[in-house]
Order: C-alpha cells, then structure tokens, then sequence
C-alpha cells in the first residue's frame, strides 16, 4: 500500500511517497540507468502533468498484464478505466493546496 504525504516548509514543500521496497529497488536501478534520481524523476514528472495538464502517458493496461490480475483486481481495473473513459473522474487544481489537501485526505 503505497501513502503520500505533502509536508510544507518556508522554503520548499517535499512529498513523501511510501511504497513496497521492491519496487523502489526496480524504479530506482532503472532511473540509476537513465542517469537520474527518483527525486529528480517525480520531479520531471510533476513538471509534464502542469506543462500537459494531464497524465502523461496511457494508463491502459495490455491485455496480456490484466489476465495476470486476480479477479478482484481485474475488476477494479476495469471500473477504474470504465470510469476514465465515461469522464467519470476528478480534476483537482494542484495549486488549490486545501482541495489537494482534502481530496487526498491529509
């Protein structure tokens, strides 16, 4: 289960991400590979969502990786993406601190 947590400071704000050891070994080797951190990463990152105003990139999964899913995932991957596609889904202005605050429930 993976957290995020926003904390704000006079100078800068840093947001704390806490997920499985695993996959910030993978993530980490791979951004070690490109000639990055995961600082520096999330920071691109958050840098296209403004530029774009979106995610970006797909998040579809092949259909390959969903047959990998138990079931009970597989269907909430599928209401998930339903959802996405009926535009069913929320848009928060990252710059409104207390709907991004209240929307993440921290």
């Amino acid at each position: 289960m993976s957290t995020l947590q926003t904390i704000n400071t006079n100078q800068s704000d840093f947001i704390q991400v806490r997920l499985d050891s695993k996959t910030k070994k993978k993530a980490t080797n791979i951004l070690d590979q490109l000639g990055m951190t995961p600082s520096q990463a999330i920071k691109l990152f958050l840098t296209k969502v403004i530029m774009t105003r979106s995610i970006p990139f797909s998040i579809e999964l092949p259909t390959d990786y969903v047959e990998q899913l138990s079931d009970e995932l597989s269907a909430e991957v599928g209401v998930a993406l339903e959802q996405i596609k009926n535009g069913e889904y929320v848009t928060i202005d990252m710059s409104d601190r207390q709907k991004v605050k209240k929307y993440m429930g921290i």
